[in-house]
C-alpha cells in the first residue's frame, strides 16, 4: 500500500476544527446564526474564526484571530442571506507572525471564471498541489485551489479532487446558490445534519450535535450523521447525493474515538442516544471498578477530566471535590506548540490549586489522557508541593502509543511520552512505573507515594463504541490507532519522519 508523506515535526501541525453550514428557503440575518453555531462548538477551535455568506449573488467573507465572540460580536444589522458557512480553528500559532496565521484561517474563497465557492475543512488531508508565492501553505487551500482550476463545473471538479484526496475530512463548500458537504470514506471526522424547527425553514450542518441543538435543528432522514464517503448538495427542502466515494467499500468505518473520549463537547452525542458525558462517566466507573483506588478525595483535572472523575467517585464512594480550577478557555495544552519547559510554565497559569483541600490527603487524581506528560508533571509536583499525602493517578483512556495522522494534533511518535519512556534504556519497569518516576522528576521518595493506572484497552473499545467485549478493533466502527498502533482497515499510513513506534506494549495495569 502506498505510504503518504507527512510534514516533519518542525513544519505545520495539523489541527481539529468546528464547522457550521446553513441553507434557508428565504433570507435571514445569518451572521448571528452562524456565530451561535460556532460558539456552541468553541471547544473545537479557539484561535481563529471565519464565516462566508451569500449576498446579492456573491460570496462575502469575514474572519479573524481570536475566539468567536471577539471575531464576531453580535450584529443586529447583518445582511440577509439564504446560506453561509462558518469555521473555528486550532493551529500552530506563530504569534510573531499573525498575518500568516490569518492567511491560513478558514474559510477560503476561490473565483475562477464562472466558478466561485468557499471551502472550510475539519481534519487532516494529504494532497499535494503547487502554490504560488504568497499563497497560504494550507492543505485545505490546496484542495480548494485544485477544484477552482479544474476544467469542469464546480461539482465535477470537486468530485475529481475528492477522489484523489487522502486523510480525514469533512469539507463544507458554499457557492452563491448552494451548500455542499463531503465526508471522507472512512468517516474519521464527525458531521451531523439537522432540519431547522425554530421558525426558520432549512438545514444546518455542524461538527457536533450540540451545534444543531443550539440553532434549533433536529435530525430527520439523515439520522444525525452524513454517511462516510458521501458528497451531497443540501437544499432548503432536502438534499441531492452527487457522489459516493468507491473507497468506502475497501475500508471499515473508523470514527475517531478520541473525539468521544476527549475532544468533542460533552453535550454532543457519541452514538445512538448516548452523549459524550455518559461515555466519559462510564469509562471512569469502569476504570475505578478495575483498579479500586483508595483515597480521601477525588479530583478531576479540569476540564476534560471532570466527567471521568464523576464516574470514579460514583463507583468508589470517595467524595469528589474541586481542588483544581482551570481557566475555561485557556488553549488545550497538548495542541499548543510549546517546548516541555514552556508547558510546565503554562500549567502555573492554566490551573489554580486549593491548598486546604490538598494538604495531608490521599488524592485520587483523574484525567482523560496523557499525551506528552509535561502538563501532568506540573500538576503532580504542585500537589506534592502542597503536601498531598499520596496520589493515585487514574487515566481514562489507555496509553497513547502511536501518532494520529487524521486530525488530532500528535502526529509524530517522538512527541508522545509513551514513546519517550519506553525507548529510554536507562529506565526499567512497566510504562506506568516509568511514567510515575518521570512525573515526579525521578524523585524516588515522591515516586513511592504515586501510583498510575490506565484504562484497559478492551474496556475502552467496548464502552466508547458500544460493542461487545472481544470485538476486533477493525470491526468496532472506531479508529483506535492512537491507543493500539493498529490502523483502520484499508487506510494508508503516512510515512514517518521520526523513529518507528513500538507496537508491543502493556496497555493496562
Amino acid at each position: 500500500m502506498e505510504r503518504l508523506r507527512i510534514p516533519a515535526p518542525e513544519e505545520e501541525t495539523h489541527h481539529n476544527c468546528a464547522l457550521v453550514g446553513i441553507v434557508l428557503d428565504s433570507p435571514a440575518p445569518l451572521h448571528n446564526i452562524i456565530r451561535n453555531g460556532l460558539l456552541a462548538q468553541q471547544n473545537r477551535g479557539q484561535e481563529a474564526a471565519g464565516m462566508v455568506w451569500s449576498e446579492d449573488g456573491q460570496l462575502q467573507l469575514q474572519k479573524g484571530l481570536s475566539l468567536v465572540t471577539s471575531v464576531f460580536p453580535p450584529n443586529d444589522k447583518a445582511a440577509f442571506s439564504h446560506l453561509g458557512i462558518g469555521h473555528t480553528r486550532y493551529s500552530t500559532v506563530n504569534k510573531e507572525n499573525p498575518e500568516e496565521e490569518l492567511k491560513k484561517s478558514q474559510p477560503f474563497i476561490f473565483k475562477n471564471g464562472p466558478i466561485e465557492f468557499a471551502i472550510a475543512h475539519n481534519g487532516t488531508v494529504y494532497f499535494d498541489y503547487s502554490l504560488s508565492e504568497g499563497e497560504p501553505d494550507s492543505d485545505t487551500y490546496k484542495v480548494g485551489k485544485a477544484i477552482s482550476e479544474g476544467k469542469g463545473s464546480f461539482e465535477q471538479n470537486a468530485i475529481d479532487i475528492l477522489s484523489r484526496v487522502e486523510g480525514a475530512y469533512t469539507f463544507l463548500f458554499a457557492t452563491p446558490d448552494g451548500l455542499y458537504v463531503a465526508r471522507d470514506p472512512t468517516g474519521f471526522r464527525p458531521c451531523v445534519i439537522g432540519e431547522l424547527d425554530n421558525g426558520l425553514s432549512g438545514f444546518v450542518v455542524a461538527s457536533e450535535s450540540i451545534g444543531l441543538e443550539k440553532l434549533g435543528a433536529h435530525a430527520r432522514e439523515f439520522d444525525r450523521e452524513l454517511a462516510r464517503g458521501e458528497f451531497i448538495k443540501i437544499r432548503p427542502d432536502g438534499f441531492d447525493r452527487l457522489w459516493k466515494d468507491p473507497r468506502r467499500n475497501e475500508r471499515q468505518e473508523a470514527v475517531c474515538t478520541f473525539e468521544h473520549a476527549y475532544f468533542a463537547g460533552h453535550e454532543s452525542f457519541a452514538y445512538d442516544n448516548v452523549t459524550n458525558d455518559e461515555v466519559r462517566g462510564s469509562l471512569g466507573r469502569r476504570l475505578a471498578e478495575r483498579v479500586m483506588p483508595e483515597g480521601d478525595v477525588v479530583f478531576g483535572v479540569p476540564m476534560s477530566g471532570l466527567l471521568y472523575a464523576e464516574g470514579v467517585s460514583k463507583e468508589t464512594g470517595i467524595p469528589k471535590e474541586e481542588g483544581i480550577h482551570a481557566n475555561r478557555y485557556e488553549l488545550k495544552n497538548f495542541i499548543k506548540p510549546l517546548a516541555p519547559e514552556e508547558r510546565m510554565e503554562h500549567t502555573k497559569y492554566k490551573y489554580s490549586f486549593i491548598p486546604n483541600k490538598i494538604r495531608g490527603r490521599r488524592i485520587v487524581l483523574v484525567d482523560d489522557s496523557i499525551v506528552r506528560g509535561h502538563t501532568m508533571q506540573g500538576i503532580i509536583l504542585k500537589l506534592f508541593d502542597l503536601e498531598a499525602k499520596e496520589i493515585h493517578l487514574l487515566v481514562g483512556i489507555p496509553p497513547i502509543v502511536a501518532p494520529c495522522y487524521w486530525g488530532i494534533d500528535f502526529k509524530h511518535a517522538n512527541e508522545l511520552v509513551y514513546h519517550e519512556l519506553m525507548n529510554d534504556e536507562t529506565r526499567t519497569g512497566s510504562f506506568e512505573e516509568r511514567l510515575a518516576m518521570s512525573l515526579v522528576a525521578d524523585d524516588k521518595q515522591l515516586a513511592s507515594r504515586l501510583r498510575v493506572s490506565f484504562q484497559n484497552l478492551d474496556d475502552y473499545v467496548s464502552i466508547v463504541k458500544h460493542v461487545s467485549y472481544g470485538t476486533p478493533l477493525e470491526s468496532s466502527g472506531g479508529c483506535f490507532h492512537c491507543v493500539s498502533a493498529i490502523p483502520p482497515k484499508g487506510v494508508s499510513i503516512p510515512e514517518l519522519h521520526d523513529v518507528p513506534v513500538k507496537t508491543l506494549f502493556k496497555a493496562s495495569v
